[in-house]
């Protein structure tokens, strides 16, 4: 939804803004970020940072094209579910984790989704998509002053924001082996293990 306009900009024009900068952009969910990547030649790289600082400030999130984008991702849901080598990495995470988050999708659940409105989406960017919870990642052939001084212009009207709690259970150790078997009309079999390692904050990492 935010490829598809800003306060000052169509969809259609944020897309030719970076075409005609010779370059492309996407976005990708994942456990625990959701990143919107622009790829370009250098000397794109500010359109490239103004392009990004405007949907993630100013995305209009329309709504006659909210239906289709929920749509999309419906039928992302159902290739997933149609794809063995997906549900099987679901099951899985389902497996390894008892209380985590990680044991859900990502992309979701459709009882769930389908209960999605204007209203929550709006409401999660307004909370979320503040500038003390996302970061800039910028490489190649640019000049680190300039970037720095691009962004901190896009921001500086910008306040810092108050951010939701986000409670995250602790995953209880694991002290018997688990397994998961899913039969299907599938023409490969596929196999997954996996071991729990210690958390990133844990004093021997």
């Amino acid at each position: 939804m935010l490829f598809k306009g800003t306060t000052t900009r169509t969809g259609v024009e944020l897309d030719h803004l970076i075409q005609d900068a010779g370059g492309y952009f996407n976005a990708y969910t994942s456990f625990d970020r959701t990143v919107y990547h622009v790829t370009t030649p250098s000397s794109g790289t500010k359109i490239a940072l103004d392009v990004l600082s405007d949907i993630a400030l100013n995305a209009t999130l329309p709504d006659d094209e909210l239906e289709t984008e929920l749509d999309v991702i419906r039928r992302e849901m159902e290739m997933g579910n149609d794809d063995p080598a997906r549900r099987s990495s679901r099951r899985l995470f389902e497996t390894a984790y008892t209380h985590s988050p990680y044991r859900h999708t990502v992309i979701g659940y459709r009882d769930i989704f389908d209960q999605l409105d204007r209203g929550a989406i709006e409401s999660y960017y307004r909370t979320r998509y503040a500038p003390n919870n996302c970061f800039f990642v910028v490489t190649g052939d640019v000049n680190a002053d300039e970037v720095i001084s691009v962004l901190s212009e896009k921001y500086a009207s910008h306040p810092m924001l108050p951010l939701p709690s986000v409670l995250i259970p602790p995953e209880p150790k694991q002290v018997a082996f688990r397994e998961r078997l899913e039969e299907g009309p599938f023409e490969q079999a596929h196999f997954h293990f996996a071991w729990h390692v210690p958390d990133v904050r844990h004093d021997d990492i």
